[in-house]
């Protein structure tokens, strides 16, 4: 939804108007898990005021049992989830798409908008960090001994950007590999392992899953951000997973390009367990998936279904260095193609 549309519901529900989207209707599911959101200083994160007005900003609480410190779990296909206040029905959202730090945020109706989704990712010994899917900034509560609104700011891994879900089982992602490692994609569906094909250095030039072997255009360096996000660099040519001409339609054959640092070359990884993994656009929120059409194993986006050809298991390489005289320095910023 563009921010001008979002604006008008926003009148909208103003007026008294119903405004709830098609998402909204199944964040009512009795299937997603429900729980208190616990911060630093076993703070609980509520809504301001009597819990249920359009636009109460968050704070971290005293918890007290409220229903409106109680929060409703929906995931996604991308694995990005809403998370809607059990008490009045509406989801956490960025105040007035605002991208500044240290905005406080607020509840508002459900409309499945990014400004309305957030990656959950663990920080180990049951935290996880709640990152916004909009503008990749992070949940931060007042830390101990506060007591106030609950903004978004820059990861910065401080104990006031941890949370903890007790009486949920969400899942969360994975931290995965670690950044600038080497790491290879093996495919759970068949042992294949992802490539480039012809071990072309050609801006272009599509991503396969190959026969495995010990080139290094069948590794990648692993570019991680601060909100977890990768890029992932082949090593044989120094060109970035890519999805061509930033398309987010479903069937695009995934391509290596420069490095742009562009969304349509940034993954996150959702770990299934087992150390598998599916991958998914930051851009469109669809998965990697073996194309099990097209016999020369050509890999697509494709919303995810979790079917065996979206699955990966990622594992550490052993370095091998670029073959072509024309290796290029890996994760260098690029000129972006689009």
């Amino acid at each position: 939804m563009h921010e001008s549309v979002k604006r008008l519901a926003r009148v909208a529900t103003g007026l008294g108007l119903l405004w709830v989207a098609a998402t909204a209707a199944a964040s009512d599911s009795g299937d997603d898990p429900v729980s208190t959101i616990v911060g630093a200083g076993g703070l609980c994160l509520g809504v301001s005021g009597s819990g249920d007005a359009v636009g109460a900003m968050l704070l971290a609480q005293d918890c007290t049992g409220s229903v409106f410190q109680k929060w409703r779990f929906v995931k996604e296909s991308s694995g990005d989830y809403l998370l809607v206040n059990a008490g009045s029905g509406m989801c956490i959202d960025v105040t007035a798409g605002s991208t500044s730090s240290g905005t406080v945020l607020q509840q508002w109706g459900c409309s499945g908008g990014t400004y309305q989704k957030w990656t959950l990712a663990d920080q180990g010994a049951g935290r996880f960090s709640i990152t916004s899917r909009y503008n990749k900034l992070v949940l931060k509560g007042p830390g101990t001994g506060g007591r106030a609104g609950v903004e978004q700011w820059p990861w910065s891994g401080a104990s006031s950007q941890l949370w903890t879900a007790p009486t949920a089982s969400v899942v969360v992602a994975s931290p995965g590999p670690t950044n600038n490692s080497l790491v290879t994609f093996r495919s759970v569906r068949n042992g294949s392992c992802l490539g480039v094909e012809g071990a072309s250095t050609a801006s272009g030039a599509k991503v396969k899953a190959q026969s495995c072997g010990s080139t290094s255009f069948q590794q990648w360096k692993a570019l991680k951000n601060a909100g977890g996000e990768y890029q992932f660099a082949n090593v044989g040519s120094g060109l970035c997973m890519d999805l061509p001409d930033a398309s987010i339609a479903p069937g695009t054959p995934i391509r290596q390009w420069d490095c742009s640092g562009g969304s349509w070359q940034k993954w996150q990884l959702n770990g299934t367990g087992r150390g598998h993994y599916y991958v998914t656009s930051r851009l469109s929120g669809q998965a990697l998936d073996e194309d099990l059409h097209d016999t020369a194993g050509s890999v697509i986006q494709r919303a995810y279904s979790g079917k065996p050809s979206q699955q990966w298991q990622i594992t550490a390489a052993d370095a091998q260095a670029p073959s072509d005289a024309r290796r290029r320095d890996l994760g260098a910023e690029k000129p972006a193609h689009r």
